[in-house]
């Protein structure tokens, strides 16, 4: 997955890095991580407010300049920005469910080359705005005890604050 949102990129650009890394490595500021990168900035909220709701700080993230949601624990990335769309990994019990409900397996983002969207394999589905998304991203990562307890409190980062 990660050579696929590689090709984006020069390769100068580090694999993964937080928006505060990029905004203080000067590669860009908040702005150009909303808006510059190419990625609508509604779905950006989308993936690091509310699917990334609750989650330790490290999970909101940039995967070759591309918003995503890792763990920070095993490295996996469980959700990505993709210019006007965004996919959700599901975890294999609900992943009937999910195509049942209407969700697609299919790549509908920006991807670099003339070829065929990529096959991003049985677990990803095109996110769709719904709330069941967040507890899929929950299969993955837990959220912080800090925020656990305290229901609907925002993680203080630069990038949240600004939107």
């Amino acid at each position: 997955m990660s050579l696929f949102l590689r090709q984006r990129v020069v390769d100068t650009l580090p694999l993964l890095m937080s928006p505060e890394e990029f905004i203080r490595d000067g590669y860009g500021d908040e702005e150009t991580i909303m808006v510059g990168l190419g990625h609508h900035p509604e779905v950006t909220a989308r993936v690091w407010d509310v699917l990334g709701e609750g989650l330790p700080d490290s999970a909101c993230t940039l995967v070759s300049a591309t918003p995503a949601l890792v763990d920070p624990v095993s490295g996996r990335l469980v959700a990505f920005v993709s210019g006007t769309a965004y996919m959700v990994r599901v975890p294999e019990t609900e992943r009937a469910t999910a195509l049942t409900a209407g969700y697609r397996q299919e790549f509908g983002g920006c991807w670099p080359s003339e070829d065929a969207p990529p096959d991003l394999g049985p677990d990803w589905v095109e996110g769709q705005f719904q709330a069941v998304e967040q507890s899929w991203v929950r299969a993955f990562i837990a959220p912080t005890e800090a925020t656990a307890a305290e229901p609907g409190a925002a993680p203080d980062t630069a990038i949240r604050s600004a939107l």
